[in-house]
């Protein structure tokens, strides 16, 4: 399921993942009804939730979230929230009441105010998006740390690449205050959360930049790279055949 979110969003040319994305649909819910009720219903949830695009999938989600559709079985508090967020990228125009309605059905205190930590990032406005990039700026806001890659994912989701190629830069420019600051494993999921949903010219461009400009370490020098070597991968394979890859 790794390897298909993997090569759906960052090796398909975007024509080619939009005739695909019914297929892709199917084959996900199918393993889901199959898996009701195993330990592996939720990793097919999730791929499902990860991979839906079409105007049907993203109506069946909704179905789902709202307890119409039970072909995914009893959904804990965790997986309707992570349900929420991803309809809220998905359908932009109802992002902020969905959210604000599932703020109010969760019944944990934690889990609340994680969400609200999100609502910045999950926004459909590009202001509120870039005003969350802003935010993590300070060192206090990566904290909890999870929350924070969580957010940073959410800014660069595939699907808002357009937006959030401009905002490469910026995220990558942190890692030094991040690899001062915070865990010893949050730098390279940082770079990891900034890149993992890019896969056009002007994203390898910007990583190139960085490379070219920030005054890194050799340590955070190679997680960039590492993190950047599908995205380099995919580019450089769409020179060559002149298929974009967006």
């Amino acid at each position: 399921l790794g390897s298909l979110r993997r090569v759906f969003w960052r090796w398909l040319p975007s024509g080619a993942r939009q005739g695909a994305a019914v297929a892709v649909e199917l084959v996900c819910r199918e393993g889901l009804a199959r898996n009701a009720g195993t330990p592996e219903a939720r990793m097919w949830l999730a791929a499902t939730r990860d991979l839906t695009t079409t105007a049907e999938g993203i109506a069946w989600l909704q179905a789902v979230w709202r307890g119409q559709e039970r072909a995914a079985g009893v959904l804990s508090e965790p997986d309707l929230i992570a349900l929420a967020e991803t309809l809220a990228v998905l359908d932009g125009e109802q992002a902020e009441a969905l959210l604000r309605e599932q703020l109010a059905r969760t019944s944990s205190p934690a889990r609340r105010a994680r969400l609200e930590y999100l609502l910045p990032a999950l926004s459909a406005s590009p202001a509120s998006r870039e005003a969350m990039l802003t935010r993590l700026r300070s060192a206090e806001s990566h904290r909890p740390e999870a929350w924070a890659l969580d957010a940073l994912a959410y800014l660069h989701h595939p699907l808002r690449q357009d937006h959030a190629v401009a905002l490469i830069r910026p995220s990558l420019d942190l890692l030094p205050e991040v690899h001062r600051t915070g865990d010893i494993f949050l730098p390279r999921r940082w770079a990891h959360a900034t890149l993992r949903g890019h896969s056009s010219h002007a994203a390898a461009e910007a990583v190139q930049e960085c490379l070219a400009t920030v005054p890194l370490s050799p340590h955070l020098r190679k997680l960039m790279l590492e993190a950047a070597d599908d995205l380099l991968r995919v580019t450089s394979v769409s020179y060559k055949t002149g298929q974009p890859w967006m």
